[in-house]
């Protein structure tokens, strides 16, 4: 089965000639950049292979990008919303990332003028604009009857991360009939313990 990254519109789901409805979510690959820019579902974290103490340490030997932050916040800010992605930290090659839906040469070239240093900034080419992104998130959050525990956006990723705590994909089945399936991820058995 192959969804034809790039050719979906809002709310409907494209698929190869010949094929069948999507029944699962698509599966990771290596190549994050594509991924990202073509079906951020199948994009893996930024930072794979670190454990967590790595990038734990590798977070605070980041305290020097502050105009870097700044630079890329303000750039940012500038954006359109249909352009505007998220921005974030990679602390293991510390610098900022802004993500953008089109045009990225254009603002990495922009942003890199606004700082010192031009290996602190990167800019990442997404699929889904953060407008988008919310949009999809809320009516995840409307659809009750999957039992999600957490639905969030807001990550490196470029997709809604949702945690139900029965099975992915029964919710991941509910999910894409509302939203295209290279928006989101499901993780299941999400065990939630009171305090």
């Amino acid at each position: 089965m192959c969804v034809l990254p790039g050719s979906l519109d809002s709310g409907s789901t494209v698929l190869a000639s010949g094929e069948s409805p999507v029944e699962r979510q698509p599966e990771l690959i290596a190549d994050r950049a594509h991924a990202l820019a073509t079906c951020p579902a199948q994009a893996p974290g930024p930072w794979v292979g670190s454990d967590a103490r790595e990038v734990a340490s590798d977070a605070r030997q980041t305290r020097h990008l502050g105009s870097a932050i700044r630079a890329a916040r303000a750039q940012f800010d500038r954006l359109t919303d249909a352009q505007r992605g998220q921005w974030w930290l990679d602390h293991p090659n510390n610098r900022v990332v802004v993500q953008v839906t089109r045009n990225p040469e254009a603002v990495l070239a922009e942003l890199r003028e606004r700082v010192e240093d031009p290996n602190s900034v990167a800019v990442e080419l997404v699929r889904y604009s953060r407008a988008q992104l919310n949009e999809w998130a809320q009516q995840i959050i409307a659809m009750d009857d999957i039992g999600w525990s957490s639905v969030g956006f807001e990550n490196p990723n470029n997709r809604i991360e949702v945690q139900v705590r029965g099975r992915a994909d029964e919710a991941w089945q509910q999910i894409v009939r509302v939203v295209e399936p290279c928006a989101f991820r499901v993780e299941g058995g999400i065990v939630i313990n009171p305090f």
